[in-house]
């Protein structure tokens, strides 16, 4: 079994993609924190954890630091998209993707960007923005960990 330790080089140009989606959710996390409440502190720890496995991923990648950002990234995507459906209301508080109580009876469903309230449709437009930064960087930490896999593999 190969180690966990196995690296593709500082200069992994797949790495990098995957480090940049990742710097691209925080960035994202970190603009999300205008809502306010317990969300926003939500929104800083999400940035947070998201900066180590970022910065392992471009300085010097590891199986463990892939396995790490595909398996968190996807967890994020997975709530911000609950969070913007409407699934998962009570992780709602006030002024997260301007949902209200309104919008949470209703369901699962989009109205959080189309409700005619710019500050809403700012915000749901931000939750799409995190989900798509999440499951780009998973996909990529993903690929490079296949990819990885595959070398260590074959050089056996």
């Amino acid at each position: 079994m190969p180690s966990t330790a196995f690296r593709a080089g500082p200069s992994s140009t797949h790495s990098r993609w995957a480090a940049g989606a990742a710097g691209v959710g925080v960035v994202v996390h970190l603009a999300m924190v205008s809502a306010g409440g317990v969300m926003a502190a939500a929104a800083v720890l999400m940035a947070l954890a998201c900066i180590p496995c970022a910065w392992g991923m471009w300085r010097a990648p590891t199986l463990r630091t892939a396995r790490v950002l595909t398996g968190m990234s996807l967890g994020m995507a997975l709530l911000h998209g609950a969070l913007l459906l409407g699934v998962a209301p009570a992780l709602h508080h006030g002024g997260m993707a301007g949902m209200g109580a309104s919008a949470m009876a209703q369901g699962p469903s989009l109205s959080v960007l189309s409700d005619g309230d710019s500050g809403s449709t700012g915000s749901g437009l931000m939750m799409l923005a995190v989900m798509c930064a999440d499951f780009t960087a998973a996909m990529l930490a993903a690929s490079w960990l296949r990819r990885s896999l595959g070398i260590a593999l074959a050089a056996r």
